[in-house]
C-alpha cells in the first residue's frame, strides 16, 4: 500500500519516520486509527494517519503475517544491509 504525505514530519521523536510533503510512503501496517508504520528510502518508522492520503488501501491479508517489534535502541543506523534494531520493523515470514 502507498500513501502521499500532505505535511512534513521532522521525525524528532524516536521511532518516527522523517518525510517531506509530497513524499510517497510505503505503508507496512496500520497500528490504529491514528498511526501507520511505513517505509521511505529504506527507513522505517511511525507516521500519523492525518498526515497522509492513501493512494492504495493497505492489504489486510499481507499484514496478517506481519510481526511488529518495538524499538530497542535510539542510535541512528547507517548500514542498510543489516537487520536494524533502531526502528520498528515489519518481518514477513
Amino acid at each position: 500500500s502507498e500513501a502521499i504525505t500532505t505535511f512534513c514530519l521532522d521525525g524528532k521523536e524516536p521511532g518516527d519516520l522523517q518525510f517531506a510533503k509530497g513524499d510517497i510512503i510505503i505503508l507496512r501496517r496500520k497500528v490504529d486509527d491514528n498511526w501507520y508504520h511505513g517505509e521511505l528510502n529504506g527507513c522505517h518508522g511511525f507516521l500519523p494517519a492525518s498526515y497522509i492520503v492513501l493512494l492504495r488501501p493497505l492489504n489486510k491479508d499481507q499484514d496478517k503475517d506481519c510481526l511488529a517489534f518495538s524499538k530497542v535502541h535510539t542510535h541512528t543506523c547507517t548500514d542498510t544491509h543489516t537487520l536494524s534494531r533502531c526502528n520498528p520493523l515489519c518481518v514477513h515470514l
